[in-house]
């Protein structure tokens, strides 16, 4: 059950990470292109602007982080 479930995330993280990420690097640049006149280095920026994702995302990490080892210890319990 825990191999099927693995696959299943790894698989749905997959699709999200090669299918959405390329895709909204694409409209953010064309957005940058056209609203913000970067032209010719919207590209960069979008890709700049996509890092800031990853850090959200590890702030995230970080905050759930905080109480893992009372959840375990919760769970353990019961």
């Amino acid at each position: 059950m825990r191999a099927a479930a693995s696959a299943v995330l790894l698989f749905l993280l997959n699709l999200i990470g090669m299918g959405l990420g390329p895709l909204a690097i694409g409209a953010a640049s064309d957005g940058l292109a056209r609203a913000a006149g970067f032209g010719d280095t919207s590209l960069r920026w979008a890709l700049l602007l996509m890092t800031l994702v990853n850090f959200w995302a590890a702030v995230h990490y970080f905050l759930g982080a905080r109480t893992l080892r009372a959840d375990l210890a919760r769970v353990a319990q019961s």
